[in-house]
């Protein structure tokens, strides 16, 4: 699960890193289309030759789908300058959806600890973002990553029915990224359209160069190596209780936040964050018999 825990503090990076190329004039669809393609360039080299059961293209292009509006979804929010602990909590009300998905399609069966830790990591997102304050800010940058907590809920329950089967997980983040990347660029024509403004839907190559290394670096970190780590622990453990594992990020954003923006730690990161690890000990420390999926 050590796999898990670190993609979850690197995908901190993700909001963060959102925020910091929006404020050096990246569009919503730019931040989302430039880190998925600068990352399927890097991890081509690590995919290309290797073997793939090309009967599973269309499960992974359907896939790659659901990864592309989640990107629209969860960036739409920062964007529209809501905080970017408060779209991150809405995009992890995910361990709900997670958890329902995962008796569904996966099977997957569902104790009482469990449900006690999915309790625990939605309070302490909710403490963590301080909910109380949500009406102050704009209704569709809070409804869209809403949506977006169901669609990281399908990325968690359909990573792990991929990362289950023999595909290494250097292959399944390439065609992740790559699938999500192809969506993005067929989409753009029809997404200008109903979104015409230009902070969510300029496409643009004109940026300078240091500009661009800084983007290099957060899709080498938030993007590259912390999904191919999501997808090595996806192989092992079920998909409800790594929902629940990876709200570590709301924690990592909150931290990242108050040193790259100046955002306090509050009490409220305190106490929140402590409610989430509370919930990531009842499902990490269990006997190994019952942690871990069968495989």
């Amino acid at each position: 699960m050590l796999e898990l825990l670190l993609a979850g503090i690197l995908f901190g990076g993700i909001t963060t890193g959102a925020r910091f190329l929006a404020g050096l004039g990246f569009s919503l669809y730019e931040i989302s289309f430039f880190t998925l393609g600068l990352a399927t360039l890097m991890l081509a080299p690590f995919a290309i030759g290797q073997k793939m059961d090309w009967k599973k293209m269309k499960y992974l292009a359907l896939y790659g789908l659901s990864g592309a509006l989640l990107q629209l979804a969860g960036f739409a929010g920062i964007i529209l300058l809501v905080p970017v602990a408060v779209v991150s909590f809405f995009m992890y009300s995910q361990p709900i959806w997670t958890v329902f998905l995962s008796i569904l399609f996966l099977k997957e069966k569902i104790d009482r600890r469990k449900l006690l830790a999915v309790v625990s990591a939605i309070a302490g997102v909710l403490i963590l973002v301080n909910m109380i304050s949500i009406g102050h800010y704009n209704i569709w940058g809070t409804i869209a990553p809403l949506i977006g907590g169901f669609l990281l809920a399908v990325w968690i329950v359909g990573g792990r029915k991929i990362a289950i089967e023999k595909e290494p997980a250097s292959f399944i983040t390439f065609a992740y990224c790559g699938f999500t990347t192809l969506w993005l660029l067929l989409i753009y024509p029809l997404f200008k359209l109903v979104v015409p403004q230009p902070m969510f839907s300029t496409l643009s190559f004109n940026h300078s160069v240091t500009t661009w290394l800084n983007l290099l670096w957060i899709v080498l970190i938030s993007r590259v190596l912390s999904n191919w780590l999501f997808y090595r622990g996806l192989k092992k453990v079920e998909a409800s209780r790594t929902g629940i594992i990876v709200l570590v990020e709301p924690i990592s954003v909150a931290i990242i936040s108050a040193v790259a923006f100046s955002q306090p730690i509050t009490m409220n990161l305190i106490i929140g964050g402590g409610f989430i690890l509370l919930a990531n000990y009842l499902v990490i420390f269990k006997k190994t018999s019952e942690a871990y999926a069968v495989v």
